[in-house]
């Protein structure tokens, strides 16, 4: 992910820059990787076409995790297989965050889309660590032993790991289950709504099924820059505020997501939204 700390450094938005965000990482990863913004099929455009024949691949993912969950515009998904399509480029989803999370085959289905490759983890391996790529026959038979690409690991179909997670994508991960899901992180994100619009709080909520954030900007955002515009001795403020009254809200960052799993019920809804409330008043009379 590229961060956007500060709008000079970052660009514009039809042509960001790529920004380092740690040590250690090769001047050659960020020449060879041109960064566009989500929801923003000129951006894409502008790119493709200006470095047309130099690009091997389009990743993304299907739905924005790391600025707090942004859902993709309508349209715009579509319009990025048909511009990767147009100008010969692989288009790969990075599903690690919601492939089989926001419905049983991720976003592709959710969206009904057919990227070129994908790349699972998390909810895959049932409390485990397991990852997955997957893709078309005629990309995935360049991989050992069909193929010249070498993807030996110590790991690789690893009995444990990959035991738990069929055990979990067949009996944990049910049509039942999402449907349940869903429900609840319908109920939740709609009761987010509600507290905010009644404290008249400066703040949003994004969500797609069972993930989504509250977003500390008045309006939701669309791109990660919108996002990043979020008040962050508000956020700090809501994270700490439910953590003392025992409520892991979301990851200790304001680009998180909060993420309703199998295991939560309707009361554990509905309490987290009293407490919901109870934070945000607090907020409200000491900062606002």
């Amino acid at each position: 992910m590229t961060s956007c700390s500060s709008t000079t450094a970052a660009g514009p938005a039809w042509m960001p820059s790529s920004i380092v965000e740690s040590a250690g990482i090769p001047a050659g990863a960020t020449e060879n990787t041109f960064v566009v913004q989500f929801n923003d099929l000129e951006s894409l455009e502008y790119q493709l076409k200006k470095h047309e024949g130099e690009i091997a691949c389009f990743i993304l993912e299907p739905c924005m995790t790391n600025g707090g969950v942004i859902p993709p515009d309508p349209g715009y998904l579509k319009g990025v297989r048909e511009l990767t399509i147009k100008y010969n480029v692989l288009l790969i989803f990075d599903e690690v965050k919601i492939g089989a999370r926001i419905a049983p085959g991720g976003g592709a289905e959710k969206y009904k889309i057919k990227p070129d490759l994908i790349t699972l983890a998390k909810a895959i391996g049932g409390g485990t660590p397991l990852g997955a790529f997957g893709g078309r026959r005629e990309l995935m038979e360049l991989i050992t032993p069909l193929g010249p690409a070498v993807h030996f690991g110590t790991y690789n179909a690893n009995p444990l790991t990959t035991t738990a997670g069929l055990t979990c994508l067949k009996e944990v991960l049910t049509a039942g289950k999402y449907k349940e899901m869903d429900k609840l992180g319908e109920k939740y994100a709609s009761g987010l709504e509600e507290i905010i619009k009644r404290l008249n709080f400066p703040a949003s909520v994004t969500h797609e099924g069972p993930l989504g954030g509250i977003q500390f900007v008045p309006e939701k955002p669309h791109t990660y820059r919108e996002a990043n515009q979020c008040n962050k001795d508000l956020w700090r403020e809501y994270w700490y505020g439910m953590l003392s009254k025992g409520v892991i809200p979301m990851g200790s960052g304001w680009f998180e997501e909060y993420s309703i799993s199998a295991a939560h019920t309707v009361n554990d809804i509905e309490e987290t939204l009293n407490i919901t409330e109870d934070v945000l008043k607090t907020i409200k009379n000491k900062l606002l």
